[in-house]
């Protein structure tokens, strides 16, 4: 409908409101103005002369955001991506499900949009997202999950487009008794939305299961506070500030050095004035390259630079600001590197993650940033976190180096009793995929002395090294040192793993000799990617343990249990040689020998005459030859009672010798078991422990 409007008194904008079919005030869900000036008009309207008055709250509709396009209970409006759903009713409740699962077709998760201009029309009010939740497997039978883990459902509430990038996610733990799983979680609208044109909610991970949600709402949360108005047209002003140079005030005068022998910050008073947090954080990347180690990004030196490898895409830059503090953060300052390749630095993100690494604050910049020049963005209202990023765009490949990166804020707790940081990994258990002597063991890089090295066999296969921290461990840092004496170029392309109890990978990141690689559980391992030489001088874990080490009083020294221990087998080839006691007789250059393919796999099995805490075993090969016959075994361990208590396959050979963690097993029969029907020998079998 045309409309001529004159120029708007000064103070006095137009305003333009809505009203329902009761001549209510109410809220569209899609409202658009077009502002046209008449050929032979002077003057007229300008478009910051005009706003729209939303009813407090937005209106009855944005009380329920779930309530005007659904069925009882929320149930429609979800859909399912590759895949359709199904409703049901349950005790009077409907209940919505996929009917679909990942392994059937495509990509199952459940999402539906959420009225976003209710949203940018409650900036600073709160709303309440909440419902109920089971999952069941391919029987249909109801599936537990921890809330961690990628077996967990994942819920993520998302606000995009136009500078608004707004995400907020958690896991939620399901029951396997078929009670419903509720969550509850209050959202604040931060300012930062303004221009956005979507909102989504969506339910993912959890693969191959079925979902199944009821009585899901959104509320908006009564507030006596007046409600925030939106203007007709959202600022033209970036979000992102570029400025010249930080002002002097704000540069630190001291510089810090990091190193990860430092403490937690302990209890303070809490100031809230802005500092760079950054200059006490603990820094790490996707890659180090060029000596450009990762911490070299926050030590109060724009001269010195982090520098990652340039053959990866999305490579990416954070520091961790601190475990069990909390932080308020207002702003990050980015200063690119000084003295040359500043073009490098553009179409990153610069982000700010929760604890949980979940993405609480994202600004985007395309353009490229010169040599020394400083970008600083602003978190509009503040928002707090743990840990800040900066990170190239996926589809972008290119280094990624800068001269710093600050982040300007306050802790507003800090906790009481930190948990000490200590060495973790000098004196305890390491092994190797080989070694090159025994004066080269994998034990002489835990053993407190950098003129000592492991030394591997070369061009044996890819090599590893690996050490138990004994139990469930928080892992802040690795220290690496390198060989000194010679050959160090050796180490290269190496990557460094954090593995849980069971030897699965937690968290892996490619590294040089040094290098943060964040929170981990319990062992850490070493390897090259290609067939090399490894030589360590000395590998140091800084940390703490999560649960007290299995000791009694004094500490229990492991002894090879196994030794002169009666021993048996699935058959013997030469009755006068190769019996089963050959491998328990402390002479590796004897084996035992079975029949080679009689239709079963070959086993050989030790009593150790009583129970025992197991917490390694190792096996020696024969030397002589046919070395590669001793593959892809699986270890059994027994009770007195000769009932299984644990197993655990392996792939793979051994070379001449390997050990196995054990996860302190309580045992007195340990069996190995070929993992074809061919001869299984072997040279010395060793069960390190200790009695209960």
């Amino acid at each position: 409908m045309p409309l001529a409007l004159p120029a708007a008194a000064t103070g006095s904008p137009y305003q333009i409101t809505f009203t329902d079919a009761n001549g209510e005030l109410a809220w569209p869900g899609f409202a658009k103005l077009n502002l046209e000036r008449a050929p032979s008009c002077i003057g007229g309207v300008s478009a910051g002369e005009i706003e729209f008055v939303m009813p407090d709250g937005g209106g009855d509709r944005c009380m329920d955001l779930f309530k005007y396009d659904d069925y009882p209970n929320g149930i429609h409006g979800w859909q399912n991506f590759f895949a359709g759903i199904e409703v049901s009713e349950d005790a009077g409740k409907y209940v919505i499900s996929t009917n679909r699962r990942k392994h059937d077709r495509g990509h199952v998760n459940l999402s539906r949009n959420v009225d976003i201009s209710c949203l940018v029309g409650n900036i600073g009010r709160t709303f309440h997202l909440f419902g109920k939740m089971r999952m069941k497997d391919e029987s249909g039978t109801d599936v537990s999950s921890d809330g961690t883990s990628n077996d967990s459902p994942k819920i993520t509430f998302s606000i995009t487009g136009g500078q608004s990038n707004f995400v907020k996610s958690w896991n939620l733990a399901t029951s396997s008794d078929g009670t419903w799983a509720e969550f509850s979680e209050e959202i604040t609208m931060p300012s930062g939305i303004v221009g956005a044109n979507r909102a989504q909610i969506v339910i993912d991970k959890a693969e191959k299961k079925e979902f199944l949600i009821t009585e899901w709402g959104m509320n908006l949360i009564p507030s006596e506070a007046p409600t925030l108005r939106p203007s007709a047209y959202p600022s033209v002003s970036p979000t992102l500030r570029p400025s010249s140079q930080p002002t002097v005030s704000l540069v630190p005068t001291k510089v810090a050095t990091l190193t990860p022998t430092k403490q937690p910050v302990t209890a303070a008073p809490v100031s809230a004035t802005p500092t760079n947090l950054a200059l006490t954080g603990l820094a790490s990347g996707d890659s180090e390259c060029h000596n450009g180690f990762a911490y070299k990004a926050i030590d109060g030196n724009p001269n010195s630079i982090n520098h990652s490898c340039c053959n990866k895409f999305g490579a990416w830059l954070m520091v961790d600001l601190g475990l069990g503090i909390t932080n308020y953060i207002e702003k990050i300052v980015v200063k690119n590197r000084v003295n040359c390749c500043g073009g490098r630095l553009k179409r990153f993100y610069v982000e700010l993650l929760d604890a949980d690494k979940n993405v609480v604050f994202n600004q985007y910049h395309y353009g490229t940033v010169g040599n020394a020049q400083v970008r600083e963005f602003v978190v509009d209202d503040g928002t707090v976190a743990r840990f800040a990023r900066i990170r190239h765009e996926d589809s972008y490949k290119d280094c990624l180096h800068i001269g710093e990166l600050e982040v300007w804020g306050y802790a507003t707790e800090v906790p009481a009793s930190p948990e000490p940081i200590i060495e973790m990994a000098t004196g305890m258990e390491a092994t190797a995929s080989t070694e090159w002597s025994q004066s080269s063991a994998a034990s002489k890089s835990v053993d407190g002395n950098i003129n000592s090295i492991y030394h591997s066999k070369c061009n044996a296969g890819v090599p590893w090294w690996r050490v138990d921290l004994g139990v469930m461990s928080f892992v802040q840092d690795v220290k690496i040192t390198n060989r000194k004496d010679c050959c160090g170029g050796r180490l290269r392309y190496a990557t460094v793993e954090l593995l849980d109890a069971d030897l699965n990978p937690v968290e892996s990141q490619s590294r040089y000799i040094q290098g943060s690689v964040g929170n981990g559980k319990v062992v850490q391992k070493v390897s090259l990617n290609r067939a090399d030489c490894l030589q360590l001088a000395e590998v140091q874990v800084y940390g703490y343990h999560l649960m007290a080490k299995p000791t009694s009083a004094p500490t229990p020294v492991p002894e090879n249990l196994a030794l002169y221990k009666p021993a048996t087998q699935s058959s013997t080839f030469n009755i006068a040689n190769d019996g089963a006691s050959k491998a328990v007789d402390g002479n590796y250059n004897s084996f035992t020998h079975t029949n080679c393919w009689k239709g079963i796999n070959q086993w050989w099995k030790v009593d150790l005459e009583d129970v025992y805490t197991i917490a390694s075993i190792t096996v020696g090969n024969r030397l002589d030859c046919c070395g590669g016959r001793f593959h892809d075994a699986t270890f059994s361990f027994y009770d007195e009672n000769e009932e299984e208590v644990y197993v655990m396959p392996t792939s793979g050979g051994i070379g001449n010798k390997k050990s196995f963690s054990v996860d302190f097993v309580s045992a007195r029969y340990i069996k190995v078991t070929l993992g074809d029907k061919d001869c299984l020998q072997i040279g010395e079998f060793e069960a390190w422990g200790w009695k209960e």
